[in-house]
């Protein structure tokens, strides 16, 4: 929201409202996201991507504001 000449304003609607989902959404999403990586003991190197338990690490504590 911004005032222009005394008057509110809303600026930037959809990016506004595409963040709300994304934080209606975010606790969710994180609940998800541990959920797989504690799923990833029982997975064979084979069936996954290079990479994915340290990129599930990375985006969970950033998630966290661990970093």
């Amino acid at each position: 929201m911004a005032v222009i000449d005394g008057e509110p304003e809303t600026i930037a609607t959809p990016w506004l409202e595409a963040d709300a989902h994304l934080i209606a959404a975010a606790t969710d999403m994180l609940a998800m996201l541990e959920e797989l990586r504690e799923c990833a003991y029982c997975w064979c190197d084979y069936e996954v991507p290079l990479g994915i338990v340290e990129r599930l690490d990375e985006v969970i504590r950033k998630a966290r504001d661990e970093e």
